[in-house]
């Protein structure tokens, strides 16, 4: 028995069965991961040079007070450990395919 491909197609779509990443795929997922940080990064830019604010500098005021000292790494992980649970719970609601649109309001409570 021998397999037949399709006229047109490649050695690269027996490539995606195999299990090993090509350069294309590890490229796609970094571009997916990363691209939407960088238009967030972007947008939020240009709104703050519209407000009349240096981008370049209110980001790295965020990182010097948000990370960079002990009292701003307590704030933020303060701030950042409900949403973590809150993420979780949601995690697990839309897994098993149920939609959880209290989520704002639990976390209020």
């Amino acid at each position: 028995m021998s397999i037949d491909t399709a006229p047109g197609a490649s050695a690269n779509a027996l490539d995606a069965t195999s299990g090993v990443a090509t350069r294309r795929d590890i490229l796609h997922r970094l571009l997916m991961t990363l691209g939407p940080i960088l238009a967030a990064l972007i947008i939020a830019g240009c709104i703050l040079l519209a407000v009349g604010v240096d981008p370049l500098a209110y980001y790295g005021y965020v990182l010097e007070k948000g990370l960079f000292s002990p009292l701003g790494i307590q704030q933020t992980l303060t701030r950042m450990a409900p949403l973590l649970f809150l993420a979780a719970g949601l995690i697990v609601a839309f897994r098993a395919g149920m939609w959880n649109l209290g989520g704002d309001g639990q976390f209020l409570l």
